[in-house]
């Protein structure tokens, strides 16, 4: 859905998210190019964690991200809102673009399921009897439909900090109940615990990484 051309929003977005890691950055970059889009240089290009990303193209400031990120620097219409909440709703990440505090306009993408994901979790949560928390810094109902999916519930959507100290609150709730915990985040992140292909969010990691658990 775009403010303005769509061809303008894809190539803006293209030439933002092609310096991204971040899965979804591939999947703007992937649809972009099939499209016969090329991504233009950006500078000063900086990833704000848990929000989204920024960089300078022709002298301009492109922004894109979490729609509660961009709303403090763009407006967008009720009728945008109300379908980007649908979109999340039905587990799609919808993404604002905006160029100098102007409105470009919003593309979706999806997170896909490891086919065996929602087993997996269901193995660790009954077999090793293990707690289960998603922390996430997607937006929330995506992270809540995803979670529905998987088979675990996503309490909070966190940026790697908040990430950080809930992981530290828990894995002392867990020691003084004598029980495990498992912390799990953007399903299609590389960051693995123990021996399963769990992923973890990078501010968990970095506590268990502290305490020797990774």
């Amino acid at each position: 859905m775009s403010i303005f051309s769509k061809e303008k929003l894809i190539k803006k977005a293209l030439s933002l998210e092609k310096k991204s890691g971040h899965p979804l950055a591939a999947a703007i970059v992937e649809y972009a190019q099939n499209m016969g889009f090329a991504a233009e240089e950006t500078n000063n290009f900086r990833v704000l964690p848990g929000n989204g990303l920024e960089a300078e193209l022709d002298g301009k400031i492109i922004t894109g991200g979490k729609i509660g990120f961009i709303l403090q620097k763009t407006n967008a219409s009720d009728d945008m809102q109300s379908k980007a909440d649908v979109l999340s709703r039905s587990g799609k990440t919808p993404m604002l673009f905006a160029e100098d505090g102007k409105l470009l306009g919003m593309i979706a993408t999806a997170d896909k399921l490891k086919k065996d994901s929602a087993e997996q979790i269901n193995a660790i949560k009954n077999e090793l009897k293990l707690e289960t928390v998603m922390l996430t810094g997607d937006n929330e109902r995506t992270a809540r439909a995803i979670g529905v999916k998987a088979g675990v519930i996503c309490n909070e959507t966190l940026d790697d900090e908040a990430a950080y100290q809930m992981a530290k609150c828990l894995y002392a709730q867990a020691a003084e109940m004598g029980k495990g915990n498992a912390f799990f985040a953007d399903m299609a992140d590389v960051h693995f615990l123990v021996d399963y292909t769990i992923p973890v969010h990078p501010g968990a990691e970095r506590f268990y990484k502290e305490v020797g658990l990774m």
